[in-house]
């Protein structure tokens, strides 16, 4: 059986779990990094955007 390696975090993995060499949990935090950085850009170029005080936090 041959194993192959992932080419972020180097851990040796089947063939099927390769997604253009990327071991498929390393897919999935990349997504997440990803989709982080997408809603950090969103809500600082909102302009509905407003500091919340403590007292609206906690009604």
């Amino acid at each position: 059986m041959k194993y192959n390696e992932c080419r972020i975090c180097g851990s040796h993995v089947d063939a099927g779990e390769l997604v253009n060499g990327i071991c498929l949990d390393c897919l999935e935090e990349k997504e997440k990094e990803k989709d982080i950085q997408y809603r950090m850009q969103k809500m600082v170029m909102s302009r509905e955007y407003k500091q919340m005080d403590m007292e609206e936090f906690l009604k």
